[in-house]
């Protein structure tokens, strides 16, 4: 999660000794404590405990950059299945196509990046489906 992220490089900051008395790294440590009792509060600790273990072995190197790379190809997948919906909605089957291939081939890439210890693969394998589903379907017009 955001938050957890947010944690992680708050805690990983080093401040110079000049900078040393700087209330901002504080002040928004306080701010994710009250986020994380909120989370934890509506029964979601646990999650949060894991995002947040996850969040710190990516920033201390030991995820393998495996997160960071299937992140990378979701995020691409996604501006590519926008590109293509704006594509079809102004009735430009071809180029839509085309995002969709490509988008495709990034869930491909993510799937392959996915780490092992989650069901995000499953996900991902579940929207490619979608993907090639919409594929065929403007092929057939």
């Amino acid at each position: 999660t955001r938050i957890a992220r947010i944690r992680a490089v708050c805690e990983s900051v080093q401040f110079s000794d000049m900078n040393a008395g700087d209330q901002r790294l504080h002040t928004c440590l306080r701010a994710c404590e009250s986020i994380e009792q909120v989370i934890s509060d509506v029964g979601l600790g646990d999650r949060l405990k894991t995002a947040q273990a996850t969040e710190r072995a990516a920033i201390d190197g030991d995820d393998e950059g495996t997160t960071d790379e299937c992140v990378q190809h979701v995020a691409a997948a996604s501006v590519l299945e926008t590109q293509a919906a704006e594509l079809e909605r102004a009735d430009n089957v071809p180029a839509a196509l085309e995002r969709y291939a490509a988008c495709k081939k990034e869930l491909s890439s993510a799937i392959a990046a996915a780490p092992a210890s989650n069901g995000d693969a499953l996900k991902l394998e579940a929207h490619q489906t979608q993907i090639d589903d919409r594929i065929s379907y403007l092929r057939s017009l």
